[in-house]
């Protein structure tokens, strides 16, 4: 099926093509004024010779060409003018407003008018991948970007793992709105963009690839930032929505209601509800979401413009987890082994296990090679309060409020530990709550002084948060049909607790930035400074699980950022930007290791937040319908901390200090817009992240040779293409991901191999031909269209120092999946 799915994808974009150059036709204005018709069968000069005599403008030298009333020349241009828009951005004194116009059919757009490298994708990008991918998953098209998850849609938060040019997804800094995200897989003091949102509500994302802007509210972002833009509500009153079915029993279906503006004097809303049930792509079980999301905005009028608005959203998931494995694991049982889901077995591995034989049912040699299931169960709510408004004709402000509860529980049918007088398995479950809470704010100065025009901006940025975990053991009976109990359900009653703790952190931060404009030169810079609390108490430990209590802190007032823009002329940007950032300690880590580990690291003073240098310089270029960027970077982080996970089931993780991390490379990206229908997107990215130093004992010792090492995880070699075809009837797409070999533990002895990922798209959009389907579209999607086999995430229960074939911290890829949908409005 994929080869005919293939053959009609590369025919119709054939097609497609042929239509366009010989049917529709298309011209572009020369320098000199001059058009060049871009029209398969144009008549030759030949065929209609040039007039004697000219009128108008002269030619520089060129003889124009007449052409028949027969062949007239289209007057389309190669943008419309309703295909041009202007995206939003945020002036943050250290990057600037985009200042090059892109259309609207563009795949990206790759940052001009910006003193670092900047690219950002609109929800164009959104509506051709199939409906409810992540929007992390769409950021994987953009260069130096990796995402990685076990599921197609991306949404599977245990299996998914981000970086960016090297830097780790606890390195970067995420934002919608500026509502801070935290470190977003991190229960205790994150929300993931999955559950903040639907993909539906995201009008674009910003990446800064190496260097975030100083007004950030990030605490963590030594590399990069992920700044999201949500939906404003529209001016009409309208409904728009989506039904998508597709490979393993998915339904997926979403609809938002727009008021419009309600009392004429711009009071709108815009209310979403979503909903997800999809079958695992491998092994046994489901996920199911309920989504919503409200936002209501008011114009402000009297004296300056402005704007007050409150937002609400709400998140209910419960998905059944991949299964980790390790690279022994798949050459036994192949890449797509998983939970069993026979209870029968499940009971046979852990009764082997409690009575310490090796006689497991075939085909597995360990307790580890499958359990029966586990799950993620998420309730999130998030809302706030968001007013903006100019003062005086020079001077704004902006300030937002939020507040985010989060309740979950991680499960799993545990096989070590039994249910006294029951199952040979207990249901372990880690519990946890969140209360986080913050405001973010600045005052900006817009002034032109004529020989440049210049914008100071200063503000800040305060969070609370106090979460608590708990990990607890709940009966199951002793039953040969199944568990007594349902994984996909919340649990109480345990009948034993392992430990418990608190964590409460508090972060207070500012930053002044200045951004001058010269024209041809533009000078950014500024300085932030932060201070980050967060201490872990135990509310509960027993004797032989010793987890450490203490607290950190973290602070630095003063973390500099320069950046310089040079625009030589009109097409080309030159850039270089210079920071230092710091990424917070977080009290979460001492609930995962031990006290003597913790006063280890404290006595020998290698519990220090980590820190990074950055260097960047760069090149941008246009020239009519073609792009390009090229990008070098150079970053060094000291103080890395690497957490380790250890074989044994329930002992906490070893954390090391491992001094520094060299990191540098080069992105190249360019995109050409072929016809005006049809754009391609192309990119290449060179990482170098390897470790500065060897992983050392308390009397200096080496423990592990890590020194020169690869960093594990990053791949070092990546290329990507995108091909786009949209005449705002046909659509198609196709999307492909090469990278090499990647380490998996930080000595570099095991290594898992390249994968080559192709993502493909079909569909058609309505408009006057068909009664009753105006504005409707129909898309066909299917993900790893050629089917392959490939390891996707690394990590997925931390890394190791030093690792062997059978460590199991490996995730299977999705297979190929289809999904069809409907939808209107998107």
């Amino acid at each position: 099926m994929t080869r005919y799915f293939c053959q009609l994808l590369a025919g119709t974009a054939l097609l497609a093509c042929v239509q366009s150059a010989y049917a529709q036709g298309v011209q572009y204005k020369r320098p000199d004024g001059s058009t060049q018709a871009l029209k398969g069968n144009q008549p030759s000069a030949a065929a209609y010779p040039a007039p004697a005599a000219t009128t108008g403008a002269g030619t520089r030298g060129r003889t124009p060409t007449a052409v028949s009333a027969s062949h007239p020349i289209p007057n389309e241009p190669l943008l419309r003018k309703e295909d041009v828009t202007q995206p939003r951005a945020k002036d943050d004194g250290a990057g600037g407003l985009i200042s090059r116009r892109v259309g609207r059919d563009d795949i990206a757009n790759i940052g001009f008018g910006q003193t670092r490298q900047q690219m950002t994708i609109t929800q164009d990008n959104f509506s051709r991948m199939t409906p409810g991918t992540s929007a992390l998953s769409v950021m994987a098209t953009l260069p130096g970007v990796n995402f990685q998850s076990a599921d197609s849609f991306g949404l599977d938060e245990k299996s998914s793992n981000l970086n960016i040019r090297g830097f780790s997804q606890d390195q970067i800094g995420f934002t919608i709105d500026g509502v801070p995200l935290g470190n977003m897989m991190d229960s205790s003091n994150g929300l993931s963009i999955n559950r903040m949102i639907m993909p539906e509500n995201i009008d674009s994302v910003t990446v800064n690839s190496t260097t975030g802007s100083l007004g950030l509210a990030a605490n963590n972002n030594v590399g990069g930032s992920v700044q999201f833009a949500s939906h404003r509500p529209g001016d009409k009153l309208d409904i728009v929505g989506s039904g998508t079915y597709g490979s393993n029993n998915t339904w997926r279906g979403f609809v938002r209601v727009e008021t419009g503006d309600i009392t004429g004097n711009g009071l709108r809303g815009s209310f979403s509800y979503g909903y997800l049930t999809s079958g695992k792509s491998r092994g046994w079980g489901k996920e199911k979401e309920h989504q919503v999301n409200a936002k209501i905005t008011q114009d402000l009028h009297d004296g300056y413009d402005g704007e007050v608005g409150v937002f609400f959203n709400y998140a209910n998931l419960n998905e059944n987890n991949y299964m980790t494995s390790s690279y022994d694991m798949q050459k036994r049982l192949g890449t797509d082994t998983d939970y069993t889901h026979n209870w029968d077995i499940a009971q046979q591995m852990a009764t082997a296990y409690q009575n310490g034989s090796n006689a497991y049912p075939s085909p597995y040699n360990s307790v580890n090679d499958t359990y029966y299931s586990a799950s993620t169960l998420r309730r999130d709510y998030i809302g706030g309060l968001h007013f903006k408004r100019h003062v005086t004709k020079e001077i704004s402000v902006d300030l937002t409020g939020y507040y985010n509860r989060e309740y979950g529980q991680d499960l799993m049918y545990n096989p070590y530990v039994a249910t006294p007088g029951g199952s040979s398995l207990s249901l372990m479950g880690v519990t946890s709550t969140q209360n986080r809470g913050g405001v973010t704010g600045h005052v900006a100065w817009d002034h032109d002084f004529s020989v440049f025009k210049n914008h100071l901006e200063a503000g800040g940025w305060y969070e609370s948060s106090v979460s608590h975990q708990a990990t607890d053991y709940y009966d199951l009976a002793r039953d040969e049909s199944g568990p007594s109990r349902n994984i996909l359900h919340y649990q109480r009653n345990p009948f034993s607790s392992q430990w418990a703790h608190t964590i409460g952190s508090e972060t207070t931060m500012y930053y002044v930035s200045d951004r001058m404009d010269f024209g041809k030169v533009t000078l950014s810079g500024g300085w932030k400074g932060f201070q980050t609390t967060s201490q872990n108490k135990a509310a509960g430990n027993l004797a032989d699980y010793n987890r450490a209590v203490g607290k950190l802190n973290s602070t630095d007032w003063f973390l500099p950022q320069f950046g310089i823009l040079w625009k030589p002329d009109s097409r080309i940007d030159l850039f270089f930007n210079y920071s230092e950032n710091m990424q917070a300690m977080n009290a979460n880590l001492l609930a995962a290791t031990s006290q003597a580990n913790f006063n280890s690291l404290s006595g020998n003073h290698k519990l220090r937040p980590e820190k990074s240098t950055n260097y960047e310089i760069g090149m941008r270029y246009h020239e009519g319908r073609f792009q390009t960027s090229v990008a070098a970077y150079y970053s060094y982080i000291t103080n890395n901390l690497l957490a380790t996970s250890t074989k044994s089931a329930n002992a906490p993780i070893n954390v090391y200090n491992v001094g520094g991390i060299k990191n540098y490379g080069v992105d190249v990206t360019a995109m050409y817009r072929i016809l005006r229908p049809l754009s391609f997107l192309a990119s290449y990215s060179y990482t170098h992240a390897t470790y500065a130093n060897n992983i050392t004992g308390q009397d200096g010792s080496v423990l592990y040779d890590t020194k020169h090492k690869w960093v594990q995880g990053i791949p070092r070699n990546m290329f990507k293409a995108d091909i786009v075809y949209d005449d705002h009837h046909l659509l198609m797409r196709v999307g492909g991901t090469f990278m090499v070999h990647r380490l998996a533990d930080a000595v570099n002895n095991v290594h898992v191999p390249g994968q080559y990922i192709l993502n493909g798209a079909i569909g058609y959009h309505f408009g006057d031909e068909v009664p009753y389907m105006k504005g409707w579209t129909v898309i066909g999607n299917v993900t790893n269209m050629t089917g392959q086999r490939y390891v996707s995430t690394i990590g997925t229960n931390g890394f190791v120092a030093s690792g062997s074939d059978l460590t199991q911290n490996l995730q299977g890829g999705a297979p190929r999946r289809f999904f069809i949908t409907l939808k209107r409005g998107l």
